[in-house]
């Protein structure tokens, strides 16, 4: 079991959660290198007590899933393998249909590729197929023009990205075996899955709480996000979601494993001393997308050029910290 590092501010503030209805969390955080928190409280189940949550529990974070696939495409093009203002066509062919050619890698990244729509009525059989995924979304009709309005892609874009990395891939390997590979393994992240093994199931937290709300029929919304396959505890308490590659919002991980990546951001791109990530690279996703209201949800969202948000002030010149979205 992994060693507890606490802080009796952060303890206190975890145990008021569990007092006002939360029923297990985890919480990690660094400090340049070091780790200052990792702490837990609570329950995996609500309806089983006898199942505490430790420093090894796994938890779905939802769209936290974009950075590590995002971080794939970014080693691709620190490689020389992909650009940022390069068509997804050119990489992509067949995404090219319906008026997508023109669509750039810095587009998608930054949910602005004007085609953040999916197909209506997919099923759970379908969204786990990446065959099918991917087909699907090189089919679909673009709702505005590249770069023209900010619209955040909540499934589309996980597929879009890992299509590039793994068609670029000259081991030709499946995108989550890349992101094993090549993000996982380096960063340390030995508590993060795109789908979880079989054998380690019963490390998963159960979701509990409301659905999300569902949004009006025919909005950008629904059109991006089917109400049929909510972000929730209906989807994903199931097997079949938890073992599956869904590269925009499927990854289970501990918080330390998660805490890891972000560290690596905030720290310049640097694990433990060692370059990971470029100059470059982390000052492309420091840089932010235009300031206007996104389409989708209608709100503005402050995410990044390179497909995180950035919420923190500046602590640096180099301007501020990446997170996930």
């Amino acid at each position: 079991m992994s060693q507890r590092v606490s802080d009796p501010r952060v303890t206190a503030a975890l145990e008021a959660a569990v007092s006002t209805g939360e029923v297990g969390v985890q919480v990690t955080a660094y400090l340049g290198d070091e780790l200052i928190v990792d702490d837990w409280v609570g329950t995996t189940d609500a309806t089983d007590l006898a199942r505490p949550v430790d420093g090894d529990t796994l938890f779905s974070i939802f769209s936290v899933t974009k950075v590590v696939t995002a971080t794939a495409l970014h080693l691709q093009v620190q490689r020389g393998r992909l650009a940022y203002d390069q068509p997804v066509a050119q990489v992509w062919p067949e995404f090219g249909q319906a008026g997508k050619e023109g669509i750039t890698i810095a587009d998608v990244l930054a949910h602005r590729s004007g085609a953040p729509v999916i197909a209506e009525g997919i099923t759970v059989e379908q969204l786990i197929d990446w065959t099918w995924m991917t087909e699907m979304i090189a089919r679909q009709e673009p709702v505005a023009r590249p770069d023209t309005i900010n619209a955040y892609s909540p499934f589309a874009f996980g597929w879009v990205i890992g299509e590039l990395v793994r068609r670029t891939d000259p081991s030709s390997r499946s995108f989550a075996d890349f992101v094993r590979d090549e993000v996982l393994a380096p960063v340390g992240m030995d508590a993060f899955h795109l789908g979880v093994p079989q054998d380690q199931l019963s490390r998963v937290a159960s979701l509990t709480g409301e659905e999300p709300p569902v949004p009006i029929p025919g909005s950008l919304v629904a059109r991006s996000s089917p109400a049929h396959l909510p972000l929730g505890p209906s989807l994903f308490n199931s097997q079949a979601i938890r073992t599956a590659v869904l590269p925009s919002f499927g990854g289970i991980s501990t918080s330390r494993s998660v805490a890891r990546l972000l560290a690596t951001y905030a720290r310049g791109g640097l694990i433990d001393g060692e370059p990971f990530l470029s100059p470059e690279t982390i000052e492309y996703c420091r840089t932010p997308r235009p300031a206007d209201v996104d389409e989708t949800y209608g709100v503005v969202m402050p995410v990044g050029k390179g497909a995180l948000w950035l919420v923190a002030p500046a602590i640096s010149a180099s301007g501020p910290i990446t997170t996930g979205i």
